[in-house]
C-alpha cells in the first residue's frame, strides 16, 4: 500500500515507494468532494496528478506511472478514509519486495482450519501457519506482507493481531497462507 486507510485530510503519510513505474489508485470513502494531488518523478521529470470526487465515493486511477512519490495531498471534504495502492499497467497490484526483517526468531506452528473433516481423493489440503513474532515499536506486520523461511518457503500474511498491552506478552500473532503462483 501507498498510504495506509487514514483520515483524509492535508500531507498523507507515503508508507511504501513503488517497484517501478506504476499508477496510484485512490480510494476513498464517506461523501468526498475536493481532490487528492499525487507528486512524484514520472519518466524522471517531476509530475503531478489531480484526482477528483464530487460526492461519490470510489477509486480513481492516475494516467501518469510514478516511478517515486514525493507527496500525495488531500484536499477533500465529507470523506471518512482514504487509500492508496500501486498498479502496473493492466490495473494488477504491483507489491514491492524489500527485506523488511531478515533472521528473527519466531514461535511457528501449523495451523488446520476446524472444518476440513475429510477431504475427498485428490483434494488439496493448504494448512495455515501462524507464527508470534517478539513486538517492536518501530515495526509492524501487515496483510499482503510475504514471510520467506530460509528453506525458501513463501506465506502471505493473511491476519495480524496486534499484541496486547500486559508485561510479559508481547508478542504480534501472525496468520500466514502459503502463497500461490
Amino acid at each position: 500500500m501507498a498510504v495506509l486507510e487514514t483520515t483524509p485530510s492535508g500531507a498523507l503519510t507515503i508508507a511504501r515507494q513503488p517497484d517501478g513505474a506504476s499508477s496510484v489508485v485512490v480510494s476513498i470513502e464517506g461523501t468526498p468532494t475536493g481532490a487528492v494531488t499525487i507528486s512524484g518523478l514520472v519518466d524522471g521529470v517531476a509530475d503531478s496528478e489531480g484526482l477528483a470526487w464530487t460526492g461519490t465515493p470510489g477509486w480513481r486511477t492516475t494516467r501518469r506511472r510514478f516511478s517515486t512519490i514525493s507527496g500525495i495531498s488531500s484536499a477533500l471534504t465529507n470523506a471518512t478514509e482514504i487509500s492508496a495502492r500501486y498498479a502496473g499497467e493492466g490495473g494488477e497490484p504491483r507489491p514491492r519486495e524489500y527485506d523488511l526483517k531478515i533472521g528473527i526468531p519466531v514461535g511457528r506452528s501449523t495451523r488446520r482450519p476446524r472444518d476440513w473433516g475429510t477431504p475427498p481423493p485428490g483434494a488439496q489440503q493448504d494448512a495455515t501457519e501462524v507464527l508470534r513474532v517478539a513486538y517492536e515499536e518501530t515495526w509492524e506486520p501487515r496483510e499482503n506482507d510475504v514471510v520467506v523461511y530460509s528453506t525458501g518457503e513463501r506465506w502471505k500474511v493473511a491476519g495480524v493481531t496486534r499484541p496486547p498491552r500486559l508485561a510479559g506478552h508481547n508478542e504480534w500473532k501472525v496468520e500466514l497462507a502459503r502463497e500461490q503462483g
